[in-house]
């Protein structure tokens, strides 16, 4: 029997960090809820959207949940039949209320779906929209500049070609895409391009596949194709988030090497030919699901992470440089399971994180909508930040066959060696203070990118030139 949360939502933690409110909220009923899409609204407050199986008509439902600045719950709306339905993603719109994209079940096979609200959740119209091939899903939505919608997923008996509909700000259909790239894909990222036009993040959708890859589709305002890149790697490709850059170009996050996957991030240029690509690897299962860009050229990413120690997925928030290289990652964590599925950038200079979270009660398992709202450092509550010594000393630099790694840290340290196309090259853990050397004869020369990551989480990084 699985415990009843009052006002559907639990609080955690608040604080004001230099002008930045941060804290974490759970919100689930007496079934499960499940959080896909979060945005910040315009008054610093928050919307969600996901699955309810705690309230509705039915199996499943659209879930809408509006939130003030601190989590607590203002308002919440379900839309849907006895049958199943789910809310992938939610964008503000420019007049303060909501669109909702995802599945509705209600004709007894799946169709990809548009809601449209006012700013108290109220439904101002749904529209349906079934592909011609059997089921339909909307995965990721965005509101375009003439006040429409532009929405992509997938179609297909098997969910098997990518969809992408565009429409106008009532709804109705401007012009519908089925693209069939030759396997199974998913269309799981929108972005509208400076041209009006559309640019669409797919991956295969058997991701177990070890032939799976990434495809961006780019399209003008019509709908039609105006080119299409696939990035291969070895081992399998997964991708969930997709951001346009400042310059016009694109940035891709996921992760690559099912099942134990590494995250990926994959940076094109207005062309989409790639430019670069970085893979973080550990030790565990990682996988990014949602990318933005920063004001610094830098990139913010969440997703999920494992703890190589115990097992368990973490919430897990990334920062990058413009060059995709780490500066700082931070875990969040209830229960044994924990993911971020969305991201959005806060006016206060933070970072908003939606996904689920679970753990076990009286023998059962107990799924909620996770919150967390960190300040810009990526932290979400007071006291997170330790006062532990950590102090990293790479010498000599430039080195030839030997380098000396000088930690003072008193705990575990784990450290990565990444080389100057992003490969992760070596990683090894130390425990205490003291000075490690590394054989670094074995590599090219080149500039590299020493690592360090403590237990608790704090973090540096060194530029290592190999020279010989």
């Amino acid at each position: 029997m699985k415990r009843i949360l009052s006002s559907f939502g639990l609080f955690l933690a608040s604080a004001m960090v230099t002008g930045q409110t941060t804290f974490e909220q759970v919100y689930g009923g007496v079934d499960d809820e499940l959080g896909f899409s979060v945005q910040e609204t315009s008054d610093g407050g928050y919307v969600l959207s996901g699955v309810t199986y705690s309230q509705g008509n039915g199996s499943g439902d659209m879930y809408l949940v509006r939130t003030n600045g601190t989590g607590a719950v203002e308002w919440t709306m379900t839309y849907g039949t006895i049958n199943l339905e789910i809310g992938y993603a939610v964008r503000q719109t420019t007049d303060g209320g909501f669109a909702m994209c995802g599945m509705f079940n209600g004709f007894g096979s799946d169709t990809l779906t548009l809601v449209r609200t006012d700013a108290n959740g109220s439904t101002l119209w749904v529209k349906h929209y079934p592909g011609s091939l059997g089921r339909d899903l909307g995965y990721a939505l965005q509101q375009t500049s003439d006040g429409g919608f532009v929405v992509c997923g997938s179609s297909g008996p098997s969910l098997d070609d990518v969809y992408v509909v565009r429409t106008d700000g009532s709804g109705n259909i401007i012009w519908n895409s089925t693209i069939d790239l030759g396997g199974g894909e998913m269309a799981l990222a929108v972005q509208q391009t400076s041209d009006n036009g559309s640019v669409v993040l797919v991956q295969n959708s058997g991701f177990a596949d070890p032939d799976g890859e990434l495809y961006l589709l780019r399209m003008d305002q019509n709908g039609d194709t105006l080119w299409s890149h696939q990035y291969v790697t070895p081992g399998a490709d997964e991708a969930r988030g997709l951001t346009v850059t400042a310059d016009g170009g694109f940035i891709i996050a996921g992760g690559n090497g099912y099942p134990d996957r590494d995250i990926q991030l994959i940076r094109t240029d207005a062309l989409g030919i790639e430019l670069w690509r970085r893979v973080h690897a550990t030790a565990g299962d990682e996988l990014a699901m949602d990318v933005q860009q920063l004001d610094d050229g830098g990139f913010i990413v969440a997703g999920r992470k494992e703890n190589a120690l115990t097992g368990d997925i973490q919430m897990h928030l990334l920062r990058t440089d413009a060059n995709g290289f780490m500066d700082w990652e931070r875990t969040y964590q209830r229960g044994v399971f924990s993911e971020a599925n969305s991201l959005d950038r806060t006016g206060d200079g933070g970072y908003v994180l939606l996904g689920t979270t679970s753990d076990m009660f009286g023998g059962s398992a107990n799924i909620e909508m996770y919150l967390v709202k960190t300040d810009g450092a990526g932290y979400s509550t007071v006291g997170e930040e330790t006062t532990e010594p950590f102090a990293v000393q790479v010498f000599p630099n430039p080195a030839a066959d030997q380098v000396n790694i000088g930690l003072s840290s008193t705990g575990i340290t784990t450290a990565s060696l990444v080389d100057p196309s992003g490969r992760t090259v070596w990683k090894d853990s130390f425990a205490g203070p003291g000075t490690y050397p590394l054989d670094v004869g074995q590599w090219t020369r080149g500039a590299y990118v020493l690592l360090f990551r403590t237990a608790s989480g704090r973090q540096q990084q060194h530029r290592l030139i190999i020279s010989r």
